[in-house]
């Protein structure tokens, strides 16, 4: 991952991280690895064969055709979109929605601890993103670990904070079985994994090139190409490193909401990255926001960065948009 940040900040030139994708993710382990029946070296090989199609389709450049040609009317709606969906991810994870199969959706139990912190960390984090602080996010976070903490909805980590051993990848290094990935005829599974990260990093790219001011009038976004290259490579790199597919991080939209619009905000965020190896046990208490599915202080943000992206539409909540910004 730090090495696919790099790559993003010092030659894109993006304020974007990348990572395997937990949606991507959750495909390969429970259809790739299990329905389809095949090895998960296998499904390595796919994933590195589609980040070869990437890659491809990049340097020819019909992944810029392909994003140039949405309307831009489309552009700022497919973030919406965006921003709408992870809104309901939000608050179904935090338990302020739950289903219902008459509504399929319905009130939650709002007398639940979880559930009243997330109201409280998504208020507060709104307010403090309207007036303007740049660690909004961060803070509504950070605030709702500590009182989760007092209250016992979220518990410290048990022995050292700090770790000084480092992951063993010697399992997964290289595993990849790309003979098995040809002979198995998964040309379904590379199709969707190339389909599935195509327009998942058009829909964040776009809306985090709009907001950093990447995006010009007609459309076009700057330095696109090398975006899109970084994201193939990374996920060639990442089938090497036995994880699965790279792509942009929608919580990049925090470190674009506190300022960041060069290459040195993927930079720092590598190497935060190699700094949080070593306080592993802490992350379980106050995770990264990339790790919004792990604990509970981070269900919060999804709501907030759904605030991040409804607001490119000329009107949010019926008020002029510009008095969110």
């Amino acid at each position: 991952m730090c090495i696919r940040d790099r790559l993003m900040g010092l030659w894109a030139r993006y304020p974007v991280g990348v990572a395997p994708g937990l949606g991507i993710t959750a495909f390969f382990a429970y259809y790739v690895c299990g329905p389809a029946g095949l090895t998960w070296q296998a499904g390595l090989g796919a994933v590195f064969i589609s980040g070869l199609v990437f890659f491809l389709l990049t340097v020819t450049r019909i992944r810029q055709f392909i994003v140039n040609a949405v309307p831009i009317d489309l552009k700022l709606s497919i973030v919406v979109g965006i921003g709408a969906f992870i809104a309901l991810i939000g608050m179904k994870s935090a338990g302020l929605v739950i289903a219902d199969p008459s509504t399929f959706v319905a009130l939650g139990n709002v007398t639940q601890p979880e559930v009243q912190l997330s109201v409280f960390c998504f208020f507060l984090t709104a307010a403090l993103m309207v007036k303007g602080f740049r660690a909004a996010m961060l803070i509504g976070i950070l605030a709702t670990t500590a009182l989760g903490v007092i209250l016992g909805v979220t518990e410290l980590p048990k022995g050292a904070w700090v770790s000084l051993t480092l992951p063993d990848i010697s399992a997964v290094f290289m595993q990849m079985d790309l003979q098995g990935a040809l002979s198995h005829g998964l040309l379904s599974i590379i199709f969707t994994l190339t389909m599935v990260d195509l327009f998942d990093n058009m829909g964040v790219l776009i809306g985090l090139a709009r907001k950093c001011g990447f995006m010009r009038p007609d459309g076009e976004i700057r330095n696109l190409d090398k975006a899109f290259i970084t994201d193939s490579i990374g996920t060639m790199f990442s089938a090497c490193m036995g994880t699965t597919t790279a792509t942009s991080y929608l919580e990049s939209a925090s470190g674009v909401a506190a300022g960041g619009r060069t290459g040195l905000t993927a930079v720092t965020t590598a190497g935060c990255f190699v700094l949080a190896l070593f306080f592993i046990p802490l992350v379980g208490v106050v995770p990264a926001l990339s790790l919004i599915h792990i604990s509970e202080p981070t269900r919060r943000t999804p709501i907030s960065y759904a605030v991040f992206c409804l607001k490119k539409k000329k009107y949010f909540f019926g008020l002029p948009a510009k008095s969110y910004k």
